[in-house]
């Protein structure tokens, strides 16, 4: 496939699982990183609609973009990921955020 060779290891087997072509990957990793750029952080909600694509491949191009580090999450969503899966890991989070506020708890990562 044409331009395969401009990708790395990983962005090569999501464009074969998502099946699209390296341009098109080029193309929208571009405007993404630009986006992050001009604003900041990206969310994961706004990363579903930021393209034209269904929301799966969206988040699989997001999700990589995020773990390589060249898309910035806002800090809430990195607590969120980080601090574990379900009602439980939230509810962890926002214990650890109400203890922080009140000066009793002071979060490590």
């Amino acid at each position: 496939m044409p331009g395969v060779e401009l990708l790395g290891g990983r962005e090569r087997e999501l464009c074969a699982t998502s099946r699209l072509h390296p341009a098109h990957y080029l193309a929208l990793k571009d405007m993404m990183l630009r986006d992050c750029a001009r604003h900041g952080t990206i969310s994961r909600q706004e990363a579903r609609t930021f393209f034209r694509l269904d929301a799966s491949r969206s988040l699989r191009l997001y999700d990589l973009w995020v773990q390589l580090g060249w898309v910035s999450a806002p800090a809430t969503q990195k607590k969120a990921a980080s601090g574990g899966a379900g009602e439980a890991g939230t509810a962890a989070s926002a214990a650890a955020r109400a203890a922080s506020e009140d000066g009793d708890f002071e979060e490590t990562i």
